[in-house]
């Protein structure tokens, strides 16, 4: 029977020679379609998962799509069908979020030794310096690009912000948007990539909770605004931006 693993395997080699051919447009282009052809499949493996525990669904799909993501990102038909890749990068990528056991709510009490590090060498620097350092004087300290944009995701999970709130620049301020582009001269493909995410791949509750979140509510509020607990739209903020995170790619050190 021709599902429609046949037809992403198709479209998935189709990917791939565009991506050799340097067609990034027409890769990103397939692999949206991709994506939206298989989210009632990650839908439907999550809920395999999730039937004994039906409030941590929206996780694993959430964890089943960035499984998806990064299939999609190191395919090669070479070793075998997208199919089987996928299917087993998605299985992997939700087995793993159970076992993890994943706390999400709080977000520094889960902040792992080496996020710890990190926070407590730029709080140094910013002592030392009597003021915010600049992008310049973290990566002068040893903190690498990857690690300073990772604080910034996990000051915004317990603040309201989005990609545009100012931050410390070299010489004037500067938003999350442009400290990504001084590493990343693709500015413009990260800005529709984001975007593209909170158009596409939010569910309607994600959607609804982001737009407060960004509009400056604290979680409290949003969590009265749409009569839930403050933990759900904590562990829903946390879920977002990990969307987010995962998806950057930042290549400088």
């Amino acid at each position: 029977m021709y599902s429609v693993w046949n037809e992403v395997n198709e479209l998935a080699k189709e990917m791939y020679e565009a991506q050799s051919r340097g067609d990034s447009d027409k890769a990103e282009e397939i692999k949206a379609k991709i994506s939206e052809k298989l989210m009632p499949e990650i839908e439907k493996m999550a809920r395999r998962y999730s039937r004994s525990r039906r409030n941590e669904h929206d996780d694993l799909v959430s964890e089943g799509f960035m499984g998806l993501l990064h299939a999609l990102d190191r395919y090669n038909p070479e070793k075998g069908r997208f199919s089987d890749f996928a299917r087993s990068t998605i299985d992997g990528y939700m087995k793993k979020y159970l076992e993890r056991g994943i706390q999400l709510i709080g977000v520094p009490a889960t902040m792992s030794k080496e996020d710890r590090a990190i926070k407590k060498k730029i709080d140094e620097l910013r002592r030392k310096l009597g003021r915010e350092p600049t992008l310049g004087e973290m990566k002068e300290a040893g903190i690498h690009v990857e690690d300073i944009i990772k604080q910034m995701w996990i000051s915004m999970a317990g603040s309201p912000a989005s990609m545009d709130v100012p931050i410390a620049g070299e010489d004037d301020e500067m938003s999350l948007y442009d400290v990504i582009s001084d590493y990343d001269e693709e500015k413009e493909n990260l800005k529709r990539d984001l975007q593209w995410i909170e158009d596409n791949m939010l569910t309607t509750t994600e959607r609804k909770i982001w737009n407060l979140y960004k509009e400056g509510y604290s979680q409290s509020e949003i969590a009265k605004e749409l009569g839930i607990s403050q933990p759900q739209v904590s562990r829903v903020i946390r879920r977002i931006t990990d969307k987010f995170k995962r998806l950057m790619k930042v290549d400088a050190r």
